[in-house]
């Protein structure tokens, strides 16, 4: 087929994931879509992952690995990055999968003309629960529409993941002048704000109805704890000023500062909710409301909530 000419490079970010490493590659490698090269970038693993990705490029030509010491997720996209030769990119979860045909099915002539393409993907819970998330049809899609929902919201149009788009490298390269890489300083919300790089030098960005990702949800012990939870704000307030900087002066600011206030309203929550006696939080309640800008019907429903119950508890 004509359209296989393009080729597509899957970067796979690989830490400490031996168990699920075999299962992800051989889902690209017996994926329809022929004219691919899987890079796959082991970041610093101890439990065997590392040589398992020396025994997977062998069996296959199409495979090249590169190791590093562990330096996290950003780091390891951005030497794949820095490695990919082909005209568009992807990525995927070394515990995850990708559909036999959704690369191919999705690199028509179509959606290639598209800087941005976003696919569809499964969420597949432990107990062998398939939840996927839908839409009617294939359309292209303002990009300003996919900008304003990715600050504002987790999954709409797509949301702020790598894995389930393709992205046109070549040209996002040339009208940038440059590879736009991952800031490897954030500990979340590196993968919203890369996409979020990206989209400002995109000009057609098209949603298409074919499932191109398995993404697979592991329920995990964490420890919750003001410790852990006041980490996060600090973490996704660092994120958030990067969103500024690249949208500095534009219409999409204004939803990046509602996100910031919306994270210094959680610094509140987490403070009462963990009964943190340290803090005298109706003063740091009140500082708040004294720094708000925006009104309480801008807010996500998840933080209208919180701000009904903090009045509340406030008041007692």
């Amino acid at each position: 087929m004509e359209y296989q000419k393009e080729l597509l490079s899957i970067i796979v970010p690989v830490y400490n994931s031996k168990k699920y490493l075999t299962r992800c590659v051989e889902s690209i490698t017996n994926q329809s879509y022929l004219n691919i090269e899987i890079i796959l970038i082991d970041d610093g693993s101890t439990d065997g992952s590392a040589e398992l990705c020396d025994e997977l490029e062998k069996r296959d030509r199409r495979i090249r690995v590169f190791h590093q010491k562990n330096s996290g997720p950003g780091a390891a996209r951005n030497l794949g990055l820095l490695n990919a030769t082909g005209s568009y990119i992807t990525f995927v979860d070394s515990d995850d999968c990708v559909e036999s045909d959704g690369y191919n099915k999705i690199l028509n002539k179509e959606y290639k003309s598209a800087d941005v393409i976003i696919g569809q993907w499964h969420t597949i819970l432990e107990n062998g629960k398939v939840e996927q998330n839908t839409i009617n049809n294939s359309r292209e899609i303002s990009r300003d529409k996919v900008v304003k929902n990715i600050i504002r919201y987790d999954n709409k149009c797509g949301g702020g993941y790598p894995w389930n788009k393709i992205i046109n490298w070549k040209k996002i390269k040339e009208r940038a002048g440059k590879a736009i890489l991952f800031d490897e300083s954030l500990k979340v919300y590196e993968d919203k704000c890369w996409i979020l790089d990206i989209l400002k030098y995109s000009q057609k960005v098209v949603l298409a109805d074919v499932y191109i990702y398995n993404y697979y949800y592991y329920n995990e012990s964490l420890s919750h704890s003001l410790l852990g939870t006041m980490s996060k704000v600090e973490y996704v307030s660092k994120a958030l000023q990067h969103m500024v900087e690249n949208y500095k002066h534009t219409k999409f600011e204004k939803y990046i500062r509602i996100e910031i206030e919306e994270n210094e309203l959680n610094e509140v929550w987490y403070r009462i909710k963990y009964n943190d006696n340290k803090v005298d939080t109706k003063k740091m309640w009140k500082k708040f409301l004294g720094k708000k800008e925006y009104s309480f019907f801008e807010y996500s429903k998840v933080m209208k909530i919180k701000y009904i119950l903090i009045k509340l508890r406030i008041r007692k």
